[in-house]
C-alpha cells in the first residue's frame, strides 16, 4: 500500500516549531507524529510526504528514505499528519476505496485512486489545497490537533500511551542513599541511564520514561507524566513534571508541562511552564516565562498571520529554533519568539518576535545572517553535528 503523507493546510498553527520543519516532524512523545504513523503501517508499505515548498529540501535531508512532494502519486491513503493516528482509524479508510473522511469539520483522510491522486495534484495538491472533487464523504472519530499548544495538553494521554511500549524494570526501593520512587504508575529506567542518589521518581500522577544514557544528578525531582529522551542531563536540584523532552538536552531549574524537540538547554534556575521549545535553543540563567495572566484571563497567542484566542488560562511561551535568551530575560504570557533571535531583556518582552530578531533591553533590531550562522555553526560542532549546506540555505531564505 502507497501511503502519503501531507501537512495541513493551516501549518501556521503550530508555529514557530512549524517554521522550520514539516508538522509531520513536530514532537509528540518520544518520537514524532510521522514516527507514530510509520509504527503503525507494514515496513513493505511504501511511505511518502508532501510539505510545503520553501522546507521541501530540508524535509528530504531529514528523511533521505522518503519521498518528499512526488511528482508521481498512484493508488493510495492520504493521511493529515497531525493526527494522533491508530491502527483501527487507518484501517477503515484503507477499507473503504474512493473515500473522503471528515473528523469534525476538517478532512483527516482520503482513500483515492491514481487519478483522483493526480487530479489533486493538477489542483495544487497539498499542502497548498483541499481535495475537490466529489467523492464519498464519512466521518472518522480520531484525534486530531489544531494548534501547538494543543499537543501540551496531550501529554498525560501520550505518555499513558507510551510506557506501554516498554518493561517498567525499576522497583521501589526504600535506602535512603539510594533513589526514591513514589506512587503506583509505572516507571521506566534504561539500563544504559545513570540515576544518582537521592533523586525522587514520583509517578503518582502518571508515569515516567527515562531513556538511554539520561545523567540524572542527586536531588533532582522528577514527577510523571514524564518522558526523558536519551542523552539528556537533568541537574541537581531540578523540578520537572508533565513534560516531554527530547534527546540531547541540558536541563535545570523548575520545568512543567512543557516540551523540548531536543538539542536544546535551560540548565539553569527560572521557572519554564506550559511551553514548546524548538531546537538549538538556549534559555540564558534566571529566564522565565510566565504562563498565567494577573487576572486569569484567557490568552491570546500571536501566531504571525493572527492572534489567536485561546481559551485557556495557562499558556506559557513557544520558542523556535535557534533562539538563544539573555540572563534574566522575562517571557511574557504566550510569547513566541520566532527562529533565530536572540532575546535580552531586564523586564518583561514582547509577545511576540519575528524571525532574526535583536531584542536588548526595548531596542529591537535584525540578527545580522552572518553573524547567526557563526553562531549556529558553533552550537553544532560542540554537539559532533554540522550545519549543513541547505541548512544555510534555508536560513538565509527565512532571514529576508
Amino acid at each position: 500500500m502507497n501511503y502519503y503523507i501531507f501537512e495541513n493546510i493551516k501549518d501556521a498553527n503550530f508555529y514557530p516549531i512549524s517554521a522550520t520543519r514539516a508538522t509531520t516532524d513536530i514532537r509528540i512523545g518520544s518520537g514524532t507524529f510521522l514516527d507514530r504513523i510509520t509504527t503503525l503501517i507494514s515496513s513493505e508499505d511504501k511511505l511518502s510526504l508532501f510539505v510545503r515548498e520553501e522546507i521541501a529540501e530540508l524535509t528530504q535531508e531529514r528523511h533521505p528514505e522518503i519521498e518528499v512532494n512526488p511528482q508521481e502519486v498512484t493508488h493510495g491513503i492520504w493521511l493529515v499528519g497531525n493526527v494522533f493516528w491508530t491502527a483501527d482509524s487507518i484501517k477503515k479508510i484503507v477499507h473503504c476505496s474512493e473515500s473522503k473522511w471528515f473528523y469534525e469539520t476538517s478532512a483527516v483522510g482520503y482513500n483515492l485512486s491514481k487519478s483522483m491522486g493526480k487530479s489533486w495534484l493538477k489542483q495544487g495538491g497539498p499542502p497548498n489545497s483541499e481535495f475537490s472533487d466529489d467523492i464519498e464523504i464519512r466521518d472518522l472519530s480520531c484525534d486530531s490537533v489544531h494548534y501547538i499548544w494543543d499537543i501540551i495538553g496531550r501529554i498525560p494521554k501520550i505518555l499513558e500511551e507510551e510506557i506501554e511500549r516498554f518493561d517498567p524494570n525499576f522497583k521501589i526501593i526504600n535506602d535512603p542513599q539510594s533513589v526514591h520512587t513514589v506512587g503506583e504508575n509505572k516507571i521506566y529506567v534504561d539500563e544504559t541511564a545513570h540515576i544518582e542518589p537521592l533523586v525522587v521518581l514520583n509517578a503518582e500522577k502518571g508515569p515516567i520514561i527515562i531513556e538511554d544514557n539520561v545523567h540524572v544528578y542527586s536531588f533532582a525531582y522528577l514527577e510523571g507524566p514524564l518522558y526523558i529522551g536519551n542523552n539528556t542531563v537533568i541537574k541537581p536540584h531540578s523540578h520537572i513534571s508533565s513534560s516531554i523532552i527530547g534527546p540531547v538536552c541540558k536541563l535545570g531549574g523548575e520545568i512543567e508541562k512543557s516540551i523540548f524537540q531536543g538539542f536544546s538547554n535551560k540548565v539553569h534556575d527560572g521557572h519554564l511552564g506550559n511551553a514548546f521549545l524548538g531546537e538549538w535553543v538556549n534559555l540564558g540563567s534566571g529566564t522565565t516565562n510566565s504562563n498565567l495572566k494577573n487576572n486569569y484571563s484567557s490568552v491570546k497567542v500571536n501566531l504571525g498571520q493572527e492572534e489567536i484566542e485561546t481559551g485557556k488560562h495557562f499558556i506559557g511561551s513557544f520558542i523556535g529554533d535557534h533562539v538563544k535568551t539573555g540572563i534574566g530575560t522575562q517571557l511574557n504570557t504566550g510569547a513566541v519568539i520566532s527562529p533565530c533571535s536572540n532575546i535580552i531583556s531586564n523586564g518583561v518582552s514582547p509577545k511576540y518576535f519575528e524571525p532574526f530578531s535583536w531584542y536588548v533591553d526595548g531596542n529591537l533590531s535584525s540578527y545580522r545572517f552572518e553573524d547567526f550562522i557563526k553562531t549556529a555553526k558553533q552550537v553544532k560542532h560542540r554537539r559532533g553535528m554540522k550545519l549543513s549546506s541547505k541548512e544555510i540555505s534555508f536560513f538565509q531564505q527565512l532571514s529576508q
